[in-house]
């Protein structure tokens, strides 16, 4: 397992795994423009887990 910092391309992953949560009921879910400002801001911190260099979930950390 490895967790690395979330790139632009990986937003759609982000959002087709929110979504799916979502659906569960336990997230809420943002556009993907969202997404992109919250990437580029110091104040959020967006991390990939990968299992086998694919991704397998990931954690989005705000109020830094």
């Amino acid at each position: 397992m490895n967790v690395r910092q979330a790139a632009a391309a990986d937003i759609p992953f982000v959002m087709q795994l929110e979504r799916w949560f979502h659906a569960q009921g336990f997230v809420g879910i943002d556009e993907q423009e969202v997404h992109q400002t919250q990437m580029t801001s110091p104040d959020c911190l967006y991390l990939i887990v990968e299992e086998n260099a694919v991704p397998a979930g990931f954690a989005i950390l705000r109020g830094l």
